[in-house]
């Protein structure tokens, strides 16, 4: 599962990390919005849209 996320928004971050603690199966992708992963990884998904 791929969430993204604004890793601007302290309050998003400290959700993010939140959720990936209880992912003991490492099943969840976090992928920040922000990042040159996202632009590269997903560049059908508008930054302005996500």
């Amino acid at each position: 599962m791929i969430v993204f996320y604004d890793g601007n928004c302290p309050l998003c971050v400290g959700e993010m990390n939140k959720l990936k603690r209880f992912d003991q199966h490492n099943k969840i992708d976090l992928v920040n919005i922000h990042d040159n992963r996202f632009s590269t990884e997903f560049p059908e998904i508008e930054h302005e849209a996500a």
